[in-house]
């Protein structure tokens, strides 16, 4: 379906320039599987496509809905006299899945909007149709494998990600390096174990004004072949080399909002080169904060944070809140979540850029040898985890897999 001119909100040029433009899904194929989009493409941000999407009202028997915050969501919901109902967006993709519930709303009428993805398919811009000044950022199911992986959302998973903001907007244990995109409003189909949608934030929390989001993948994506990239600029105007300037800013402030989230707050997050932002000033310079979102695979230890007299807010569930914050899972994350998806998606594609610069003469007196974005961040890693601890920590290549005993021994050390 074709563009044309569309008066999008400031966030949405913003949002498509990142995501569709200045994509770069460069990364460790030996730790992270690359992508496979076979017949997908017109929903994929590399196709840049707009799609057409319907959304249907379902009556609240139908629904399990969460909501975090006093916010009016009045395009999400509404009121009848046989009680409330919820609209719901479907994916081109997931009309067959929807079958069982759509065969039980009796006369229900397909309203029509538009979508354009994010870097995730699931992502997407969605607006009614001649109404883009209403565009929104949400989550959608979609029937599909990538990876072989189910893309469609669980349904514990759209509850997890609505309560994870209510905790992350009542702590007050949080670094100040850290923000988030808030995850306020999402639904689920009562008959059905997958599927649903989850309304996000197009603004972090805690806001600042005068600032711009900047996605780890945009900092190193080329605009066009052979043309620099975020990165380039920004160390070519610090006058700075590559290592120091990447030192400073991503580096030192990462590791010490890393460990400050898993040691003191029982926070694990999935950072990787789209779930990580960089924050900026409006004249360039890092504003010392990165901005988190997709709180599907956060993993939360409760009784940590519950021991500890740290804000957890009850979960009015009927699955154990273990199940549903993934504290089950929480020593896998705290072994994978860097190890993973930091050096795997953001580290190595940067690493190798810069290797690029240096090989070709781009950056001159710099040069690279293989691994030093690893190396520097372990260092950082270990003084910011000793000075939580207050005694010196050591961490080497191997400690990374292992890393669960360190943050565990390091948490006990709190205790007493």
């Amino acid at each position: 379906m074709g563009k044309g001119r569309i008066d999008y909100p400031t966030w949405v040029t913003e949002t498509i320039r990142f995501e569709q433009y200045l994509l770069d899904r460069a990364r460790d194929n030996r730790l992270i599987l690359p992508d496979s989009y076979d017949g997908l493409m017109q929903y994929m941000p590399e196709g840049r496509s707009i799609f057409p999407v319907h959304a249907i009202w379902v009556d609240e028997r139908h629904i399990e809905a969460w909501q975090s915050g006093e916010k009016s969501f009045r395009q999400w919901k509404r009121e009848r006299a046989s009680g409330s109902q919820y609209r719901l967006l479907i994916h081109p993709l997931s009309f067959k899945h929807y079958r069982p519930l759509l065969n039980e709303i009796k006369g229900a009428r397909f309203e029509s909007y538009l979508a354009t993805p994010t870097s995730s398919c699931r992502t997407v811009i969605a607006w009614p149709l001649n109404n883009p000044g209403a565009a929104a950022l949400v989550k959608l199911s979609v029937a599909t494998k990538i990876c072989g992986v189910d893309r469609t959302i669980r349904n514990r998973r759209v509850e997890k990600c609505v309560k994870l903001t209510d905790l992350l907007d009542g702590a007050s244990d949080l670094p100040s390096s850290f923000a988030y995109f808030g995850e306020r409003f999402g639904i689920s189909p009562l008959k059905i174990s997958r599927g649903g949608m989850i309304l996000r934030d197009n603004t972090p929390s805690p806001n600042f004004r005068n600032k711009v989001t900047v996605p780890l993948f945009s900092l190193h994506a080329e605009p066009k072949k052979n043309t620099p990239s975020i990165l380039f600029n920004l160390i070519l105007r610090a006058k700075t080399d590559p290592r120091e300037y990447l030192r400073t800013h991503l580096v030192s402030v990462f590791s010490q909002q890393w460990a400050s989230l898993a040691i003191r707050s029982g926070i694990v997050v999935e950072p990787h080169g789209q779930n990580l932002l960089m924050e900026f000033n409006l004249d360039g310079t890092p504003s010392g904060r990165f901005v988190h979102r997709d709180f599907e695979d956060v993993s939360v230890d409760i009784e940590w944070r519950r021991k500890t007299n740290l804000y957890t807010p009850k979960l009015p569930s009927r699955l154990s809140e273990r199940f549903i914050y993934d504290t089950e899972k929480h020593v896998w994350w705290l072994r994978n979540s860097l190890s993973t998806f930091f050096f795997g998606g953001v580290l190595y594609p940067i690493e190798r850029k810069i290797h690029y610069w240096s090989e070709a003469g781009l950056i001159s007196n710099f040069r690279c040898e293989s691994g030093f974005l690893r190396r520097d961040f372990m260092t950082s890693l270990a003084r910011e985890i000793s000075n939580i601890v207050g005694f010196r920590v050591k961490i080497g290549a191997n400690e990374m897999t292992t890393l669960d005993r360190l943050v565990l021994k390091a948490r006990a050390s709190l205790e007493y």
